[in-house]
C-alpha cells in the first residue's frame, strides 16, 4: 500500500467480520491497491444506521484510509460512502445469495495486494449485471462468473473436446482420452462442459440449463478452482446458493 498517511480509495467489499464490540475487519478489493483488510470503528448510532448496508457482499464503497497504528496493524477505514449495492438495487434472497457466492469466490481467489485494473473492472461490470438481472439470468450468473474469472486469471478450460477426448482433466484444464488420477469430469458431462465454456466467453446471457445440470456443472467448476488456485478452501456460500436454487 502507498505510504500516504491519509488516502482516498474505492473498493468492493468481499467480507466483513465483527472485531470486538464496536469494530469490524472489512476485506476489500480496492481499485488502487488490490486486496486489503481495514479496521472500521463504529459508534452505536452509526452501527445501527449504516453498518448493515455498507459492508454487505459486493457493496461498492468510497472511503478514506489512515495508516494503522493500533494493535491490529490494519489501516483504518473512515468516512465510507456507499456507491452501489446489488442488495439495495433489487433486494431478494436469490440476488443476495448470488452476491454472497461471488464475493466468497473472489475472497478466496484474489491474493495480490497491488492494483489489478482489468480484474477490478471485470468485477465492477459483473456487479452491474447482478444488480439488474432477472431471476432466470441470476440462476446462471454463478457459472458464468466462474468461467469468465478463470479466463481472466489465466486458467480457462481448453476447448479441445473431441469424440476421442471425452474426459475433462480438472488438474490440467483440458480434455483427454485416459484417466491417470481421480480429478475428472466424466464423459457424460464433458460435452456439456465444453458447450458451457464456449457460451460463457461471449456476451452474458441466459444459459437455459436444467437445474440439475446447472448444479452439477457449478460443483465441477468449484472443484476446478480448488485445484487451480493454491490454498482455496471450501466455498461455504455454495451450500446456501444450492438451497436457494432448489437443486
Amino acid at each position: 500500500m502507498a505510504t500516504k498517511r491519509i488516502e482516498k480509495q474505492d473498493g468492493i467489499v468481499l467480507h466483513a467480520l465483527r472485531y470486538g464490540e464496536t469494530s469490524l475487519v472489512v476485506r476489500v478489493f480496492t481499485r488502487q491497491h488490490g486486496l486489503h483488510s481495514f479496521m472500521v470503528r463504529q459508534s452505536g448510532q452509526r452501527r445501527k444506521s449504516s453498518g448493515g448496508v455498507l459492508f454487505q457482499p459486493l457493496t461498492h464503497l468510497e472511503f478514506l484510509t489512515f495508516r494503522g497504528k493500533g494493535n491490529s496493524g490494519l489501516d483504518a477505514m473512515r468516512e465510507a460512502r456507499l456507491l452501489t449495492s446489488p442488495l439495495l438495487a433489487a433486494p431478494g434472497v436469490l440476488r443476495s445469495s448470488v452476491a454472497l457466492f461471488v464475493a466468497d469466490v473472489l475472497n478466496q481467489t484474489i491474493r495480490h495486494q497491488e492494483a489489478d485494473l482489468p480484474l477490478y473492472q471485470f468485477v465492477e461490470n459483473f456487479i452491474a449485471k447482478v444488480m439488474v438481472a432477472g431471476n432466470e439470468l441470476l440462476t446462471d450468473l454463478p457459472l458464468i462468473f466462474m468461467m469468465q474469472l478463470a479466463d481472466l486469471m489465466g486458467f480457462a478450460p481448453l476447448m479441445n473436446y473431441s469424440p476421442d477426448k471425452r474426459l475433462f482433466d480438472l488438474m490440467e484444464g483440458r480434455f483427454t482420452s485416459h484417466a491417470i488420477h481421480g480429478y475428472y469430469i466424466p464423459a457424460e458431462w464433458a460435452e456439456g462442459f465444453q458447450m458451457l465454456t464456449e457460451r460463457c466467453r461471449g456476451e452474458i446471457s441466459e444459459l437455459s440449463l436444467p437445474s440439475g445440470t446447472r448444479s452439477t456443472l457449478l460443483a465441477f467448476m468449484i472443484e476446478y478452482f480448488q485445484l487451480q488456485v493454491s490454498g482455496i478452501g471450501e466455498i461455504k456460500s455454495h451450500r446456501v446458493l444450492r438451497e436457494v436454487l432448489s437443486v
